[in-house]
């Protein structure tokens, strides 16, 4: 009785731990992450390339003002809808317009 309640168990955290485990690729340049590349920032643990690429810099009285274009490849998330997980592109397949810092006028 005691080998069949450890094959019970056995089989059990088995099966518990072969759910697949939903996450989605940290974009950008996170925290302690081991980063690599020449002008793109490739993220080691990942393999998620960042790419800045500088529009406009102004520097100005109060603040510096910065405005650039950002692009990750980790393009796809899995949504969940319905019990039923898919793969959807992410909005405007990895390209992002950001403003470091507000211009005052």
């Amino acid at each position: 009785m005691n080998n069949a309640h450890r094959l019970i168990c056995a089989f059990f955290l088995l099966l518990a731990s072969s759910f697949p485990v939903a996450a989605q690729v940290t974009t950008g340049t996170p925290p302690f992450a081991s980063i690599g590349g020449g002008p793109d920032a490739i993220n080691l643990g990942n393999l998620n390339a960042h790419l800045d690429v500088p529009v406009l810099s102004k520097a100005g009285r109060a603040m510096p003002f910065t405005y650039d274009l950002t692009y990750d490849t980790s393009v796809w998330a899995p949504i969940t809808t319905g019990g039923v997980t898919s793969w959807n592109p992410v909005f405007n397949w990895g390209w992002l317009a950001r403003r470091k810092s507000r211009l005052v006028t």
